[in-house]
Protein backbone atom coordinates (compact mmCIF):
# COMPACT_ATOMS: atom_id res chain seq x y z
CA UNK A 1 0.00 0.00 0.00
CA UNK A 2 0.95 3.73 -0.46
CA UNK A 3 2.02 6.20 2.15
CA UNK A 4 2.30 9.51 1.76
CA UNK A 5 5.77 9.13 1.78
CA UNK A 6 5.42 8.09 -1.78
CA UNK A 7 4.28 11.77 -2.24
CA UNK A 8 7.35 13.67 -3.67
CA UNK A 9 7.48 15.84 -6.62
CA UNK A 10 7.38 16.12 -9.73
CA UNK A 11 3.47 14.82 -9.66
CA UNK A 12 1.23 14.60 -12.95
CA UNK A 13 -1.83 14.17 -11.70
CA UNK A 14 -4.09 12.07 -14.95
CA UNK A 15 -8.01 12.42 -14.81
CA UNK A 16 -9.85 10.16 -16.35
CA UNK A 17 -13.17 11.71 -16.42
CA UNK A 18 -15.72 10.32 -18.98
CA UNK A 19 -13.09 9.40 -21.40
CA UNK A 20 -12.25 6.11 -20.12
CA UNK A 21 -13.49 3.22 -17.86
CA UNK A 22 -13.81 -0.06 -17.42
CA UNK A 23 -10.62 -2.17 -19.48
CA UNK A 24 -9.60 0.14 -21.20
CA UNK A 25 -8.71 2.54 -18.06
CA UNK A 26 -7.10 -0.36 -16.12
CA UNK A 27 -4.68 -0.99 -19.51
CA UNK A 28 -3.92 2.63 -19.44
CA UNK A 29 -2.93 3.05 -15.36
CA UNK A 30 -0.42 0.04 -16.12
CA UNK A 31 0.77 2.40 -18.76
CA UNK A 32 0.59 5.30 -16.70
CA UNK A 33 2.73 3.14 -13.37
CA UNK A 34 5.57 2.47 -16.09
CA UNK A 35 5.95 5.63 -16.98
CA UNK A 36 5.89 7.16 -13.76
CA UNK A 37 8.52 4.54 -12.54
CA UNK A 38 11.01 5.36 -15.55
CA UNK A 39 10.64 9.07 -15.38
CA UNK A 40 10.57 9.40 -11.44
CA UNK A 41 7.75 11.26 -11.79
CA UNK A 42 4.83 10.34 -9.04
CA UNK A 43 1.61 9.76 -10.96
CA UNK A 44 -2.22 10.51 -9.63
CA UNK A 45 -4.51 8.49 -11.53
CA UNK A 46 -7.84 10.05 -10.76
CA UNK A 47 -10.53 7.28 -12.29
CA UNK A 48 -14.01 6.65 -12.41
CA UNK A 49 -15.95 6.46 -9.77
CA UNK A 50 -17.48 2.87 -10.98
CA UNK A 51 -14.13 1.81 -11.72
CA UNK A 52 -11.48 3.53 -8.54
CA UNK A 53 -11.67 0.10 -6.53
CA UNK A 54 -11.14 -2.52 -9.64
CA UNK A 55 -8.76 -0.08 -10.47
CA UNK A 56 -6.84 0.10 -7.27
CA UNK A 57 -7.19 -3.42 -6.27
CA UNK A 58 -5.02 -4.46 -9.43
CA UNK A 59 -2.34 -1.55 -9.48
CA UNK A 60 -1.76 -1.77 -5.27
CA UNK A 61 1.81 -0.39 -4.87
CA UNK A 62 2.41 0.57 -8.08
CA UNK A 63 0.31 3.07 -8.85
CA UNK A 64 -2.07 6.34 -6.87
CA UNK A 65 -5.18 6.17 -7.82
CA UNK A 66 -7.16 8.69 -6.76
CA UNK A 67 -11.18 8.56 -6.50
CA UNK A 68 -13.00 11.67 -7.53
CA UNK A 69 -14.95 12.23 -4.65
CA UNK A 70 -15.49 11.03 -0.94
CA UNK A 71 -18.46 12.11 1.78
CA UNK A 72 -17.14 13.12 5.12
CA UNK A 73 -19.04 10.90 6.49
CA UNK A 74 -18.27 8.18 9.57
CA UNK A 75 -19.11 4.08 9.70
CA UNK A 76 -22.31 2.97 10.50
CA UNK A 77 -25.47 4.36 10.53
CA UNK A 78 -24.85 7.34 9.67
CA UNK A 79 -23.61 6.63 6.04
CA UNK A 80 -26.49 7.10 3.98
CA UNK A 81 -27.11 5.16 0.56
CA UNK A 82 -24.76 6.15 -1.94
CA UNK A 83 -22.01 7.97 0.28
CA UNK A 84 -18.60 7.12 -0.72
CA UNK A 85 -17.12 5.74 2.95
CA UNK A 86 -13.14 6.89 3.56
CA UNK A 87 -12.17 3.67 5.33
CA UNK A 88 -14.14 1.81 2.19
CA UNK A 89 -12.10 3.28 -0.28
CA UNK A 90 -8.57 3.16 1.89
CA UNK A 91 -9.19 -0.85 2.28
CA UNK A 92 -10.12 -0.96 -1.43
CA UNK A 93 -6.56 0.43 -2.17
CA UNK A 94 -7.34 3.80 -3.21
CA UNK A 95 -4.93 6.21 -2.21
CA UNK A 96 -7.08 9.41 -1.99
CA UNK A 97 -9.42 11.63 -3.26
CA UNK A 98 -10.38 14.83 -5.33
CA UNK A 99 -12.08 17.48 -3.87
CA UNK A 100 -13.98 20.68 -5.02
CA UNK A 101 -13.24 20.37 -8.50
CA UNK A 102 -14.64 23.14 -10.96
CA UNK A 103 -17.55 20.87 -12.36
CA UNK A 104 -17.92 19.42 -8.52
CA UNK A 105 -18.09 22.30 -5.89
CA UNK A 106 -17.78 21.95 -2.39
CA UNK A 107 -18.22 24.31 0.63
CA UNK A 108 -15.59 25.22 2.69
CA UNK A 109 -16.97 23.54 5.80
CA UNK A 110 -17.37 20.29 3.72
CA UNK A 111 -14.12 20.71 2.09
CA UNK A 112 -12.79 20.65 6.25
CA UNK A 113 -15.00 17.52 7.27
CA UNK A 114 -14.04 15.88 4.34
CA UNK A 115 -9.89 16.59 4.89
CA UNK A 116 -10.39 15.27 8.21
CA UNK A 117 -12.30 11.79 7.29
CA UNK A 118 -9.66 11.27 4.90
CA UNK A 119 -6.87 11.99 7.50
CA UNK A 120 -8.24 9.37 9.54
CA UNK A 121 -8.66 7.01 7.03
CA UNK A 122 -4.97 7.52 5.82
CA UNK A 123 -5.98 9.05 2.37
CA UNK A 124 -4.13 11.32 0.49
CA UNK A 125 -6.11 14.91 -0.23
CA UNK A 126 -5.70 16.75 -3.71
CA UNK A 127 -8.10 20.29 -3.10
CA UNK A 128 -9.05 22.25 -6.08
CA UNK A 129 -9.09 25.99 -6.00
CA UNK A 130 -10.04 28.41 -8.64
CA UNK A 131 -7.55 31.38 -7.91
CA UNK A 132 -4.12 32.05 -5.25
CA UNK A 133 -6.83 33.63 -2.37
CA UNK A 134 -9.03 30.48 -2.57
CA UNK A 135 -5.89 28.42 -2.63
CA UNK A 136 -4.30 30.41 0.32
CA UNK A 137 -7.87 29.78 2.62
CA UNK A 138 -7.72 26.02 1.72
CA UNK A 139 -4.20 25.71 2.77
CA UNK A 140 -5.34 26.70 6.26
CA UNK A 141 -6.87 23.23 6.29
CA UNK A 142 -3.91 21.01 5.65
CA UNK A 143 -4.88 18.64 2.48
CA UNK A 144 -1.57 17.22 0.69
CA UNK A 145 -2.16 18.60 -2.38
CA UNK A 146 -3.65 22.04 -3.80
CA UNK A 147 -4.52 22.10 -7.27
CA UNK A 148 -4.66 25.62 -8.58
CA UNK A 149 -6.42 25.72 -11.89
CA UNK A 150 -8.39 28.75 -13.55
CA UNK A 151 -12.45 27.05 -14.69
CA UNK A 152 -12.36 28.76 -17.71
CA UNK A 153 -9.31 27.13 -19.25
CA UNK A 154 -10.40 23.78 -17.93
CA UNK A 155 -10.47 21.91 -21.54
CA UNK A 156 -9.55 24.21 -23.27
CA UNK A 157 -6.58 25.16 -25.67
CA UNK A 158 -5.37 27.73 -23.46
CA UNK A 159 -2.83 26.22 -20.66
CA UNK A 160 -2.80 28.47 -17.36
CA UNK A 161 0.96 28.24 -18.13
CA UNK A 162 0.65 29.99 -21.50
CA UNK A 163 -1.49 32.95 -20.33
CA UNK A 164 -1.37 33.29 -16.73
CA UNK A 165 2.41 32.44 -15.48
CA UNK A 166 1.79 35.14 -13.19
CA UNK A 167 -1.63 32.67 -11.22
CA UNK A 168 1.17 30.08 -10.86
CA UNK A 169 3.49 32.06 -9.38
CA UNK A 170 0.84 33.90 -6.95
CA UNK A 171 -0.62 30.01 -5.75
CA UNK A 172 2.41 28.29 -5.24
CA UNK A 173 3.49 31.81 -2.79
CA UNK A 174 0.55 32.11 -1.19
CA UNK A 175 0.42 28.32 -0.35
CA UNK A 176 3.68 28.32 0.37
CA UNK A 177 2.90 31.50 2.69
CA UNK A 178 0.41 28.94 5.08
CA UNK A 179 2.15 25.70 5.02
CA UNK A 180 5.05 25.02 2.81
CA UNK A 181 4.70 20.95 3.47
CA UNK A 182 1.38 21.04 0.40
CA UNK A 183 2.37 20.81 -2.91
CA UNK A 184 0.94 22.74 -5.54
CA UNK A 185 -0.20 22.21 -8.99
CA UNK A 186 -1.43 24.13 -11.28
CA UNK A 187 -2.85 22.32 -14.21
CA UNK A 188 -5.82 23.80 -16.82
CA UNK A 189 -5.71 23.47 -20.70
CA UNK A 190 -2.75 21.66 -20.96
CA UNK A 191 -2.41 20.05 -24.41
CA UNK A 192 1.36 19.85 -24.90
CA UNK A 193 4.48 18.66 -23.37
CA UNK A 194 5.55 22.57 -23.41
CA UNK A 195 2.39 23.24 -21.88
CA UNK A 196 3.28 20.84 -18.88
CA UNK A 197 7.14 21.71 -18.51
CA UNK A 198 6.25 25.28 -18.36
CA UNK A 199 3.65 25.06 -15.53
CA UNK A 200 7.29 23.43 -13.85
CA UNK A 201 9.05 26.17 -15.10
CA UNK A 202 6.65 28.67 -13.54
CA UNK A 203 7.31 26.95 -10.13
CA UNK A 204 4.98 24.59 -9.34
CA UNK A 205 5.33 21.07 -7.96
CA UNK A 206 3.25 19.35 -11.15
CA UNK A 207 0.49 19.74 -13.39
CA UNK A 208 -1.78 17.36 -15.06
CA UNK A 209 -4.31 16.50 -17.80
CA UNK A 210 -7.61 15.36 -18.86
CA UNK A 211 -8.55 15.73 -22.65
CA UNK A 212 -4.73 16.93 -23.36
CA UNK A 213 -4.11 13.19 -23.60
CA UNK A 214 -7.04 11.23 -23.89
CA UNK A 215 -8.53 13.16 -26.43
CA UNK A 216 -5.09 12.89 -28.19
CA UNK A 217 -4.48 9.95 -31.28
CA UNK A 218 -2.27 8.19 -28.88
CA UNK A 219 -2.97 8.59 -25.34
CA UNK A 220 -0.24 6.34 -24.12
CA UNK A 221 2.66 7.91 -25.99
CA UNK A 222 1.19 11.57 -25.04
CA UNK A 223 1.02 10.57 -21.40
CA UNK A 224 4.65 9.13 -21.60
CA UNK A 225 5.70 12.90 -23.74
CA UNK A 226 4.18 14.96 -21.04
CA UNK A 227 5.76 13.17 -17.90
CA UNK A 228 9.35 13.29 -19.67
CA UNK A 229 8.63 16.71 -20.37
CA UNK A 230 7.60 17.31 -16.72
CA UNK A 231 10.93 15.61 -15.62
CA UNK A 232 12.97 17.62 -17.46
CA UNK A 233 11.53 20.90 -16.59
CA UNK A 234 12.26 19.24 -12.60
CA UNK A 235 15.43 19.01 -13.38
CA UNK A 236 16.33 22.03 -15.07
CA UNK A 237 14.60 24.27 -12.37
CA UNK A 238 16.84 22.00 -9.53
Amino acid sequence: MHSLATLRPPVFELGLKGYLWGRVALELARVAARIGREQGVTILYTAGLVDVAAIAAQMRDELLVLSPQVDAVMPGRGSTSGCILPEALREAGVAGALLNHSERPMGLGQIARSIRRCDQSGLITVVCADSPDEAAALAHLGPNIILAEPPDLIGGNRSVAQVQAEFIARSVESVRGVNPEILVLNSAGIRTPDDAAAVIEAGADGTGSTSGVLASADPADMLERMVRAVRQAWDRRK
